[in-house]
This record gives structure tokens, C-alpha cells and sequence, in this order.
């Protein structure tokens, strides 16, 4: 059964750049698109290009997209296809690249590898991970930990005595191999297991995910490559295809997949640090229900927050289009999904996504381009991205007492920023204890206005330098109470006895009053408020006035003038909404869109 979330949610998309290009100009088709991002907020992009042969390429990209290096080929041996490539990297940037190779190993498809610096350059040769040659070895996928070592996982065609099997491959951080032979991953031998996808902690430890016949599977090893768990069942549905999985700091897991028992769709689990799937449903990630949602991968933060982008046939109006959902780490979904990409003609296919700072996140993927009107399906494949600034909500999925521009959420609706210089869409600014503050400025805290705001004291606000004046008019009552006798009451009391003399200095000039008998005047407040640079002065006759610099003073009314806040209290709440396909599965169920593969591919074109 599958879990759906019934409460109307805004359709929301989070703040992303334009499309972006990728690879380099070139009309011949790209498939597979894979990420990686770094510690220094460049990523890493690969793809397979498919001309008279199919290599498997690299890209080093910045923050914004652009290219660092030019585009390269990552494997060595050309000959035959070359595809279906997966990156991973560690700590330093440093990272190993992963593909099969038709033929290389004598026998169908290998698997091959390519560990390259932080530079992009290569380091070493490729090398063959598969020990086991007979048949066909493919869908190869790579974890690594922060050290540098790694794992490699693939299938294996009738290794295991029946049908295939989910085989590993473990590497220390020096690129050697810490187990002698591939190992196989898959508890369970009857039938076919297959497509797997794996994840690593920091200290080696490492899951697996696989579908077993129609289940997925999910398997717990340790840095030595022994199960530390039996097979943990991730579906309540039957039907299963192309599982992905994404492991957060704490070492839960996300699992997302397509469920194909009707027109196909988008699912995933939570799994917790003990183990155990939540809830007792899956969550049903895709709301648009027409058609197929297939082809998911999946991205988390550092708090479990996670995103999950896939392919929608017909959602933009033109075939496939790339659509996103945006969840808390509980599952609950933040809001709507969204369509990504913006170019809605033709294709665009074949989805990866990973998460950047915080609550960032990227997007790639792959757009169908006409190359030749006059040839019938004249089409190649380019790559497009797009670069996302928050994964977490505004508003009242955080808990601040007031709304924040937050860069994620953690698991308790808590709001964080990546600076204490952030700024709150109530029009002040956040302090470090991650709250908008409706009155606190640089005098009161040693933080700073921002957005070209001056701080006002003594109520430390942080306001426009504009000018906006708000005028009350005050009451003045005269009572005579006998001859010679004048009471004139406001509110607060400045006295004169009779044959007294009274001085009152406003601004420029002064007016002194003698009179012999008793005259009592009451004016507004005994509250006097100043802002930098006013003069507060009483002028008599039921008049007081606070001036700033830079105002128009009136008499007969209280005037209060505060520099350029603006009466418009409503809060802007900004908010913001908001892996790669295994496109060649082998189930019989999915459909197969590798373009151009001429193996027997029976479900999407492998992103991985």
C-alpha cells in the first residue's frame, strides 16, 4: 500500500538558475548524466557519448555551471562501447570513476575503473574490478568514503547459479583492492537480483539495495565486506524497478523507485539508524498520476532533508519532462512537485541530482535537440542543469516565532543559515539564534542592518533611510474654574505661579510668557523618544514634537517620525521550494529507452 498525502501543499518551486549547458557543443547523442559535488562547492559531472563507438566521459564544473577544465574521455580502451559510467568522491575531492566495457574482459560485458585527483587529473590506469569474466557484467554503481576508499557494486549474469546475482568489490583509499575477488552482495541466490545501488558512511561501513524478483532489497555490510544484516525488505508494493539510495550523516537511508504494478510511478521508504523502514506504507512521491513517473533518483542534506527528481511522460505538454518533490527528513513532503526543466519541446530525460550546501541542490539532465528537419528522428542528447538555493521551506514548516529565509530545516522544524548574516523576509535581519528579530540592530547585538538599513535606538530597529511620517492629532480641553483662572489639560503637567516667567526654546526660537495669575498645561506624554539626530521640545498649547532630521514639524498634533520605516506590515515570505536513472533495467516491466544499445536493455538507459 502506498502512503499518500492528502493536504493541499503550494506549488512552489525553490530558487534555480536558467538552464545551463553542460557538455560541450556536439551533435552527438549524451546519455547517463551522473553527479558528484565537492567540498569546495565545484561538482562533478559524467557521461557516456555515443558516436561510432560510446566512451565515457568527465566534466569539472564551479558553483555557477561553468567548465574548470575541458571535457575529457575517462576510459582508456576504446574499443567496442564503453558505458553506463557512475562517479563518486571523498573528502579531498579526490574520486574514482566506474563503467562497463563491452568485451574488454574477453567475455560480454566488465567492469572497469578510473580513479582521477582533485585537479580532474587522471591517477593511474583504469583498472578491472570484476574477477568473474563468464557472461555479462554491467549496471555498475560506486560509493566512497571520506578517506578514499570505496566499494564498487554491479550484476552479475549467473555467477550465483540462477539467473543474476549483486556482486562488490571493496578498495582502499591507495586504490588497491582490499578483497581479493568480487563478493556477492545479495543474500538470496534463487532467482534474479539485480540492479543494485549502494551507499558508504565515513568509515567504510557501506548498504546495498537491490530489487530481488519483486521486492527491494536492502543489505547492511561493514568495512570488511560482511553482513552485519539479513535482507531488509524496503516495498509494500509488487512491481518493482531501478531502486536509488541516499545515505545521511546519521546513517539512515532514502530509498526511491519506480513501482510498475500499473501505469508506472514514483515510491520511496525512510529507513532510521536502527534499521527499520518507518511507517507502514511507502511514500507515494509523484502527484501527477497520468501517464508514467519513472526513472527517480535521489539527493539528501546533512539533516535528511531530501529531494527526489524523476521523468513524467507528458507533464510539460511534449513528452518526457523532468520533475522534482522536496521532502523532510521525516517524509513529509515541504510542497508541490515541480516541473525543472524550462525547454518543454521534445525529450528531456534521463535525471540525476545531488545536494550541495545546506539545502542546495543541482539537477541534470538530458534534452532532446533537433539536428536535421529533413531526416526523420534526427535528435541527439544534450546536457542541461540547473542549480537550486534551498531545499527546505520558509514559513511555517520551521518553527520560528517569526518567518525566516531558512537554508534547511533540520528534523525538528528548527531553522538554520549557513551566516548570521542571513536575512529575514520580515525586513530586519536573523541573529545567530536562527529567529527573525522584530527589534534588534548592530547597537543592541553587534550585528549588523542589512539590505542598506540603519539602526534605529533606543528601540533598536533596523528601518529605511526613507522618510514616512505618521501625524495623531492630540485633545486639548479648557475648563475655567474661576476669575483670572485658566486650566488647559492634554496630558502631562508643566506648571507656571502667578508673576512667574516661563522660557520655552523650540528648535531656532524662543517665547517667553509672563502672566500673574496660575496657568497649569497638560500635554501628551512624559515619555520623551528621540532617534539619532531629534530635538524634542514643548511649544505650549497642547503641542508636542519630536523632529528628526530631515522632517516637516507641526504644531497643534503629535508627531512621531521614525527614519523611512514603511506602514506596510505584512511579512514577505519568500518562500522557496523546492540521481541519475538507471535507464537500462533489466526488468521485464520497464521500458526500455537507452537509445541506441544494442544489448538486451528492458528498462530505461542506465544512468548508472
Amino acid at each position: 500500500m502506498i502512503f499518500p498525502f492528502s493536504t493541499a501543499l503550494a506549488d512552489v518551486e525553490a530558487d534555480a538558475t536558467a538552464e545551463i549547458q553542460l557538455n560541450s557543443a556536439d551533435n552527438a547523442p549524451l546519455y547517463n548524466v551522473e553527479l558528484a559535488y565537492r567540498t569546495d562547492g565545484k561538482f562533478v559531472a559524467v557521461w557516456r557519448r555515443s558516436s561510432s563507438n560510446q566512451d565515457c566521459y568527465f566534466g569539472l564544473f564551479s558553483d555557477a555551471g561553468v567548465a574548470l577544465i575541458p571535457q575529457q574521455t575517462i576510459n582508456t580502451t576504446t574499443d567496442d562501447d564503453q558505458r553506463r559510467p557512475h562517479v563518486a568522491l571523498d573528502g579531498s575531492n579526490n574520486g574514482v570513476v566506474v563503467w562497463e566495457s563491452d568485451d574488454q574482459d574477453g567475455d560480454e560485458g566488465g567492469i572497469y575503473g578510473q580513479r582521477f585527483d582533485s585537479d580532474g587529473a587522471k591517477v593511474g590506469d583504469e583498472f578491472f574490478i570484476n574477477t568473474y569474466t563468464v557472461g555479462d557484467q554491467s549496471r555498475p554503481r560506486v560509493a566512497m568514503a571520506s578517506n578514499g576508499a570505496f566499494v564498487v557494486v554491479w550484476n552479475s549474469e549467473d555467477q550465483d547459479g540462477d539467473a543474476s546475482g549483486s556482486y562488490a568489490r571493496l578498495y582502499g583509499s591507495d586504490g588497491n583492492p582490499t578483497t581479493e575477488n568480487g563478493f556477492r552482495v545479495s543474500l538470496t541466490t534463487a532467482g534474479s537480483q539485480r540492479t543494485p545501488d549502494v551507499a558508504m558512511d565515513d568509515d567504510g561501513n557501506f548498504v546495498v539495495v537491490y530489487v530481488n524478483d519483486n521486492k527491494i532489497n536492502a543489505v547492511y555490510y561493514d568495512d570488511e565486506g560482511t553482513a552485519v544484516s539479513g535482507e531488509i525488505v524496503v516495498n509494500t508494493v509488487n512491481g518493482v524497478s531501478n531502486p536509488r539510495l541516499a545515505m545521511v550523516d546519521d546513517g539512515s537511508l532514502v530509498v526511491t523507485w519506480t513501482n510498475n504494478e500499473n501505469v508506472s510511478d514514483v515510491a520511496a521508504r525512510i529507513i532510521d539508524t536502527s534499521k527499520t523502514p518507518l511507517g507502514d506504507n511507502e511514500i507515494a512521491v509523484n502527484q501527477f498520476t497520468t501517464n508514467a513517473q519513472e526513472a527517480p533518483e535521489v539527493a539528501v542534506n546533512d539533516v535528511g532533508d531530501f529531494v527526489i527528481v524523476w521523468e513524467s511522460y507528458f507533464q510539460d505538454g511534449s513528452d518526457d519532462a523532468i520533475v522534482a518533490r522536496r521532502f523532510k527528513s521525516d517524509g513529509t513532503p515541504i510542497a508541490d512537485e515541480f516541473v525543472v526543466n524550462d525547454y518543454t519541446t521534445s525529450d528531456q530525460v534521463w535525471p540525476d541530482v545531488v545536494s550541495t550546501d545546506g539545502a542546495n541542490f543541482i539537477v541534470a539532465w538530458h534534452t532532446a535537440t533537433l539536428v536535421d528537419e529533413d531526416v526523420s528522428a534526427a535528435y541527439t542528447y544534450q546536457i542541461y542543469a540547473k542549480i537550486y538555493s534551498s531545499l527546505c521551506v520558509t514559513g511555517s514548516d520551521c518553527n520560528d516565532s517569526n518567518v525566516c529565509t531558512d537554508e534547511y530545516c533540520d528534523a525538528s522544524g528548527v531553522c538554520h543559515y549557513l551566516t548570521n548574516t542571513a536575512s529575514c523576509d520580515d525586513g530586519l535581519f536573523c541573529n545567530g539564534a536562527d529567529t527573525c528579530n522584530s527589534g534588534f540592530c548592530a547597537q543592541h547585538t553587534g550585528d549588523p542592518c542589512t539590505g542598506g538599513k540603519v539602526c534605529a535606538e533606543p528601540i533598536d530597529m533596523c528601518v529605511n533611510p526613507s522618510t514616512t511620517t505618521t501625524t495623531s492629532t492630540s485633545t486639548t480641553t479648557t475648563t475655567t474654574t474661576a476669575p483670572s483662572t485658566t486650566t488647559t489639560t492634554v496630558a502631562t503637567t508643566t506648571s507656571t505661579t502667578a508673576a512667574a516667567t516661563t522660557t520655552t526654546t523650540t528648535a531656532s526660537s524662543t517665547t517667553t510668557t509672563t502672566t500673574p495669575t496660575t496657568t497649569t498645561t497638560t500635554l501628551p506624554s512624559t515619555t520623551t523618544t528621540t532617534f539619532p539626530g531629534s530635538t524634542t521640545s514643548t511649544t505650549g498649547a497642547g503641542t508636542t514634537t519630536t523632529t528628526v532630521v530631515g522632517t516637516t514639524t507641526s504644531t497643534g498634533a503629535t508627531t512621531t517620525t521614525i527614519p523611512g520605516e514603511d506602514d506596510d506590515d505584512t511579512t514577505d515570505d519568500d518562500t522557496s521550494d523546492d540521481d541519475s536513472v538507471d535507464d537500462d533495467s533489466d526488468d521485464d516491466d520497464t521500458v526500455d529507452d537507452d537509445n541506441g544499445d544494442d544489448d538486451d536493455d528492458s528498462g530505461g538507459c542506465g544512468c548508472g
